[in-house]
């Protein structure tokens, strides 16, 4: 109850604990009529309360034979708030047994957990008197009036005398929850266990519980009959009470949460047992994928038989549990896994228009040591699902969903596999009489493809919707370098650089890829690794045998002979090779002049015998500038350097002793035949 501008409301479940039958209340909601004044709860909108004073005479009636004056019973409503809800009070009393491990009825259970609450809070406003009449402000015989009213109103399972009452709680702070519990429903005197000559005996108790539970939990598995038969073997022997094999019974049913994990396993008791995460999809794409294999329930015949499966691995985006990938095999192997992560790549670039990666991925523990290094490259986030918790990844109950929508209908679908129940099976004499119409492997592999494509028809319009919705900065993308070195395969061979690239061959077939990076020639000294896509073979990345220089090429154009049959972009490709190698002829006449300034430097101090023939030679040697230079300077239009020379030759007229022209033309003479240029 409540008041709620000035007037006087009832909820629905106090008015049918007055008597009103629940479905007057709702017909009269639904009629909206006249007599009834029905709204919604401002606090809680899911409730509706009635006002009291639009209720007929009747109904008043009963309301008051039920709480007695209601404007009474609401202005005590701030001492019922005191009470505070015993949870221990509740376990106490859910766990106590009594005459052969019985349990209290729930509607008791119910009334000593209400009763204890209420002691609770009597007797700290006992400790607290100053509260009553601070805050309540009543005297103290006034609030204990006010709870002997609401005990009986209320019909709490408390005595309703001021005088019973306080001896109740002194007797419920001396003997705890089990004072409020009635004799008819014994005490720890009446129990099997532990019952001794003198009465119950804890110690024995906790003796015989053990031997029980330590029975219980042990990997055999023993049902209840058994351990009663083993344990009171011992008892007999130790001159205690046997017990009945519903009491172990009972026992062991009560105490599973602590003998599943001997008794069934830690897989078992993960799965049914320990605490679950209660976790939601993640809201856009590519956050969270899961993987793992299906063998899918289709039978097909080949040379071998007719009971042949084949395995998909699937890649599931959490989010509207999309496919994202999948690839097909004979079983589950850690290529089937890549492949199908390939093919999630290459949907995901085909799907938004450019290569991604995803935040996290889960996968199974299959192959993990050699996948580690893969997931972690392909993924911001690599986390293992928990070994036997198959609760953990979503992909299980898909691959029902699969199973059950896609493949049940097929004549050769082969059931829900070897672990699903029986009465759910297909007729197994009927898929023998029909095996020899089965499928061959192609058609099996037909069907996976469809039904993954249907799939991907169906949930593809709302997420594509949600990628969009996606921050761009929240996107991880990937470098065409990152997605071959995740998911390309190596030839098994190095290639060194040729004037047209690199050529090497791949599945049989030989193909030609260059770069317009000038780094990736100067490194023709050293052979490349290739790495390729056997999917798109446009680009392929290189890689030297160290691993320190990467590099991704692309396949060579091929340009017409004909001019006639050249299109614009085999002009603009032409055009982009000429510039390619003017500027590397550039490159290396630059070079020779930068050298050329540095010797010459280095040569203008360096002390030296002219007089020595050997010494003579080595300034010559560094010095000459000769026809054939400038003829090759003149051949390739760079005369950039023509204007370096002349001004070294002019400085070194200065410097070079007077007799070194006479020693240069000398050692020319010995350098030079003669002969050969006389008839």
């Amino acid at each position: 109850m409540k008041i709620i501008a000035e007037k006087l409301y009832l909820e629905f479940s106090e008015m049918v604990q007055a008597g009103v039958q629940e479905n007057t209340i709702r017909l009269a909601k639904h009629r909206n009529s006249s007599s009834w004044n029905i709204i919604d709860d401002p606090a809680d909108k899911r409730k509706v309360l009635i006002e009291y004073e639009a209720l007929r005479l009747n109904y008043k009636k009963d309301v008051q034979a039920r709480y007695g004056d209601p404007y009474d019973y609401v202005a005590k409503d701030p001492i019922r708030k005191l009470v505070k809800p015993d949870f221990k009070a509740e376990e106490f009393f859910l766990q106590y047994r009594y005459d052969d491990n019985k349990v209290l009825p729930i509607d008791h259970r119910k009334k000593y957990t209400t009763a204890a609450s209420w002691l609770n809070m009597l007797l700290a406003m006992k400790k607290d008197k100053k509260f009553i009449k601070k805050e309540l402000m009543l005297s103290l015989e006034k609030f204990y009036q006010h709870v002997e009213s609401i005990i009986e109103t209320d019909k709490i399972d408390l005595p309703g005398s001021s005088r019973r009452l306080r001896a109740k709680m002194d007797e419920y702070k001396n003997n705890g929850y089990e004072s409020l519990i009635d004799w008819r429903f014994g005490n720890k005197l009446s129990a099997k266990i532990g019952k001794g000559e003198d009465g119950f005996d804890p110690e024995l108790a906790d003796k015989q519980r053990a031997f029980i539970l330590k029975a219980a939990s042990m990997h055999n598995n023993f049902d209840a009959m058994q351990i009663t038969r083993a344990v009171n073997l011992v008892f007999e022997k130790q001159g205690w009470p046997c017990i009945s094999h519903g009491t172990v019974y009972n026992l062991c049913k009560e105490n599973s949460h602590l003998t599943m994990p001997g008794r069934r396993g830690k897989r078992e008791y993960n799965n049914r047992i320990a605490m679950q995460n209660k976790r939601k999809a993640p809201q856009f794409p590519m956050q969270y994928y899961t993987l793992d294999g299906w063998t899918v329930e289709l039978l097909y015949q080949d040379e071998t038989g007719y009971n042949n499966r084949l395995v998909v691995c699937v890649v599931l985006d959490a989010c509207g549990k999309y496919p994202v990938g999948y690839a097909i095999g004979d079983r589950e192997s850690v290529d089937l896994i890549k492949m199908a992560n390939r093919n999630a790549a290459q949907h995901v670039e085909e799907l938004f228009g450019g290569a991604y990666r995803p935040r996290q991925i889960q996968s199974d523990h299959y192959g993990l040591k050699s996948l580690t290094p893969f997931y972690g490259a392909m993924a911001y986030l690599v986390t293992p699902a928990a070994v036997g918790n198959a609760k953990s990844k979503i992909i299980e109950p898909y691959f029902m969903y699969l199973n059950k929508n896609y493949c049940q209908p097929f004549p050769f679908w082969s059931g829900f596999g070897v672990t699903g129940d029986q009465d759910n099976q297909p007729n197994i004499e009927y898929l023998d009489k029909i095996k020899h119409s089965f499928p061959d492997r192609a058609g099996v592999e037909k069907i996976i493809h469809m039904i993954i494509r249907r799939e991907r028809e169906i949930k593809q319009e709302e997420y594509l919707s949600k990628w969009n919705l996606l921050p761009v900065e929240e996107r991880l993308t990937i470098q065409k370098e990152d997605a071959l070195m995740i998911y390309g395969r190596p030839t098994g061979y190095t290639n060194a650089i040729t004037g047209q690239g690199l050529l090497p061959t791949i599945n049989g077939t030989k193909y030609t890829y260059d770069s317009f990076d000038p780094a990736f020639r100067a490194l023709r000294h050293l052979p490349f690794k290739v790495i390729y896509d056997e999917t798109d073979l446009s680009q392929v990345l290189v890689m030297t045998e160290d691993n320190k220089h990467k590099f991704v090429l692309d396949q060579k154009r091929e340009l017409p002979m004909a001019v006639h049959d050249m299109v614009p972009e085999d002009h603009q490709y032409l055009s982009q090779v000429k510039d390619f190698n003017k500027a590397r002829v550039q490159e290396v006449m630059d070079t020779y002049a930068k050298n050329d300034a540095l010797v010459d430097d280095v040569m203008k101090t360096l002390p030296l015998n002219l007089n020595d023939y050997d010494e003579a030679a080595l300034k010559l040697m560094f010095t000459y500038s000769g026809q054939q230079k400038n003829r090759l300077q003149d051949a390739k239009g760079l005369k950039k350097v023509q204007a370096i020379e002349e001004k070294r030759i002019k400085k070194e007229a200065v410097q070079v002793e007077d007799n070194w022209q006479q020693m240069q033309q000398n050692y020319l003479q010995s350098k030079t035949d003669f002969n050969q240029y006389l008839d």
